[in-house]
């Protein structure tokens, strides 16, 4: 059987592995998830843009009781128009929502899938993608959060580790291209994340130049010019968050009941159970 055949065999078989994890969102209802109004707003908010010629809107303009707020301006913007844009084809934001979801939970589980069979073998690329669908973490996200922005972080984060290392390996300047296309949409997904994938990325990258590479000048050229490329191309996103955030009060983000301190767990939650969301 073709190579090629083989993988698109391991793909459908991923998709039926994640479809329980899907089920409830073969649906046109919402979630009663913490944060799941919060991403129809946005998409509903999203299209009354689009109606009005705005493509690409930095205000939402009916959010906030009629008041607006530059919410696509600073805060991550994928997600929401991946569902927007589901949601104006299927006539139904709720709909194009979950489905949203739905795609993203699954193209996951195949990005772990494509990196691990490319460093174990297809076994373990299976394993790892069953574990990455089916992490609590990940079903946490979804059906209690419902952080779709972060949760689509983790679509990019396996993507990124696999270009980075073809590229540290081979200094190929295709595999550059993934590194381009991967760091883009992760910095386009969830702020947080994207500083954090970013780091663990570059650090990754250069530990394999360093010790598993011969030809190193071509490789961290090539990771270096990927890496300024990508930040580059989301220069749209992250300049507005970098010169204009006195305008807004972005400390509130890191502060109060969103201050990282807060959610350490003590040791008598640990056995008894917490119920608590994080930030």
């Amino acid at each position: 059987m073709p190579a090629r055949s083989k993988s698109v065999i391991f793909c459908l078989f991923l998709v039926l592995l994640a479809l329980p994890a899907t089920w409830p969102l073969w649906t046109d209802k919402l979630l009663s998830s913490v944060d799941m109004i919060h991403a129809l707003v946005r998409i509903v908010g999203l299209l009354r843009c689009w109606e009005q010629g705005h493509v690409m809107s930095r205000w939402l303009p009916d959010i906030f009781f009629g008041y607006g707020y530059p919410i696509l301006n600073y805060y991550s913007l994928f997600f929401f128009y991946v569902g927007a844009g589901l949601s104006f084809f299927l006539g139904n934001p709720v709909l194009g929502l979950n489905l949203a979801l739905v795609l993203v939970h699954l193209a996951s589980g195949m990005g772990m899938f494509w990196l691990t069979s490319r460093m174990w073998g297809r076994a373990s690329g299976i394993i790892a993608a069953i574990v990455y669908l089916y992490a609590p973490f990940h079903l946490y996200e979804i059906y209690y959060r419902g952080a779709c922005a972060e949760f689509t972080a983790y679509l990019f984060l396996p993507l990124l580790i696999l270009a980075v290392r073809e590229v540290a390996l081979t200094g190929s300047a295709r595999w550059g291209a993934g590194v381009v296309l991967s760091l883009t949409g992760l910095i386009l997904s969830h702020n947080i994340m994207a500083a954090v994938g970013t780091s663990i990325a570059l650090i990754y990258g250069c530990f394999v130049i360093i010790f598993a590479t011969r030809e190193r000048q071509r490789s961290f050229l090539v990771l270096g010019a990927s890496f300024v490329l990508a930040i580059g191309l989301t220069a749209f996103f992250w300049m507005p968050i970098v010169f204009e955030h006195s305008y807004v009060m972005l400390s509130r983000l890191v502060g109060g009941g969103f201050d990282y301190s807060q959610h350490f767990l003590s040791f008598q939650e640990i056995l008894g159970g917490w119920g608590g969301w994080g930030a």
